[in-house]
């Protein structure tokens, strides 16, 4: 496998890393009750519903615009966000 290659699939398991928290912030918000519903959570960062679906199954991605406004929106730490490390509050 070319070098190339690898830092393709990097990128794309790190893309899916971020869409997979992007999910667990509105579990973890719901719980805090920081967000009633997720039409509350989509409607706060302008995603529809059907988008939602599409991140949770796999099938398309968050946009950076999305995720800038979860962090100013809720307090998300980037570090959390983008990398996974430490909390997400």
């Amino acid at each position: 496998m070319s070098e190339a290659n690898t830092k393709e699939q990097q990128g794309a398991a790190e893309v899916l890393a971020i869409n997979r928290r992007f999910i667990d912030l509105y579990y973890l918000l719901a719980a805090k009750r920081a967000v009633r519903t997720r039409k509350e959570y989509c409607e706060s960062v302008g995603l529809s519903q059907t988008a939602f679906s599409q991140i949770e199954k796999g099938k398309a991605g968050c946009t950076l615009r999305v995720l800038c406004l979860l962090l100013k929106l809720y307090d998300v730490k980037p570090l959390w966000l983008f990398a996974g490390e430490g909390e997400p509050f």
